[in-house]
């Protein structure tokens, strides 16, 4: 269930799934063809959210011998008479892609590609302040974020359980102080914060490890059961997987969310180590620092801080730094 309103009620619009004045110039929507955003895929099947409600569609010969497949999150043009058929691909504003699992490259190899979603404004990255607590990992999801052009946010869920969550959410603001943060409990109703934080008409991505309560912060958020959850193992401290693809939803309240499978693993594409003439430059500089653990935060003797501050080193370029640093522990 994408959450749609059902095609009777005429107070649903495109608009409500993020069609925008653009899109609706866009040259492929002539003919017998009708605009749809991708809510699920299948192997050989599309469910869509078209304007008068949900629809099943197959993908053209032509478009899956080019390899122009669409991904949840796309805008298409698809046949509005029987038996319908996506007839092409609208133009996309972002693509949310990693390094595929496993695909760790080799010496001058390329990372070979997973494209996850696409046409996404702000990237929930959610992790749990159980087991799951991972800094590095976070920092791996606002790469991943940037790169893809969408807002990070990150959001430290089940603070019910565990007496340091101020602490960690002060530890994350420290690592990424240009990411909005917020400790709290989804499972306790807690999700007043991450609704203002979603606008009528941007598409969220939901993204963090299985078990971290993805599912339910999208059942809370829809106010029902769109997504199963499952237990966690008390032993150890591992989600179970209960969401196994990925689909899009329309919340009431405003907003579309794509909830994903949990990720074990994060690779970084090539992009994020276009900087690496610059690290090298930190690197070398983190060599004076007065302290030989020194995270380039606020410590005193900090060369690279004495860097940024005199204009020799970007800040972005250190927030970058730390973060694919972050990659290594």
């Amino acid at each position: 269930m994408s959450g749609i309103k059902e095609s009777s009620n005429s107070s649903f619009s495109l608009k409500d799934a993020g069609f925008t004045r653009e899109l609706s110039r866009d040259p492929a929507l002539t003919g017998k063809v009708e605009p749809a955003r991708v809510s699920f895929t299948s192997r050989n099947k599309y469910k869509l959210i078209t304007a008068k409600g949900e629809k099943w569609a197959t993908l053209t010969g032509s478009l899956r011998r080019e390899g122009k497949v669409p991904l949840v999150g796309d805008w298409v043009a698809v046949d509005t008479g029987a038996n319908p058929a996506i007839r092409a691909l609208l133009k996309r504003k972002n693509l949310l892609k990693r390094g595929a699992a496993g695909g760790r490259k080799r010496e001058g190899e390329a990372v070979p590609m997973q494209n996850i979603a696409a046409n996404i404004d702000k990237i929930f990255i959610l992790c749990g302040l159980d087991r799951d607590y991972n800094p590095p990992r976070i920092a791996r999801y606002t790469v991943l974020s940037e790169l893809c052009g969408a807002t990070p946010i990150v959001i430290l869920n089940k603070a019910d359980l565990c007496d340091e969550a101020r602490a960690r959410e002060e530890e994350i603001k420290g690592l990424l102080p240009s990411v909005e943060v917020k400790a709290l409990s989804a499972a306790e109703g807690d999700v007043g914060w991450i609704k203002g934080q979603i606008n009528p008409g941007e598409t969220i991505c939901l993204l963090g490890s299985s078990g971290a309560g993805k599912s339910t912060l999208i059942n809370a958020l829809i106010g029902g059961e769109a997504q199963k959850t499952a237990a966690v193992s008390e032993a150890l401290g591992k989600g179970r997987h209960t969401t196994t693809h990925r689909e899009l939803f329309i919340l009431p309240s405003g907003g579309i969310i794509i909830d994903n499978p949990g990720m074990r693993e994060i690779t970084l594409p090539d992009e994020a180590l276009e900087d690496a003439e610059v690290f090298s430059i930190i690197d070398e500089l983190a060599r004076g620092c007065k302290f030989r653990d020194c995270k380039h935060v606020s410590e005193p003797g900090c060369s690279v801080l004495d860097a940024v501050q005199a204009g020799e080193i970007a800040r972005e370029a250190l927030e970058n730094y730390r973060k694919l640093k972050g990659q290594e522990q």
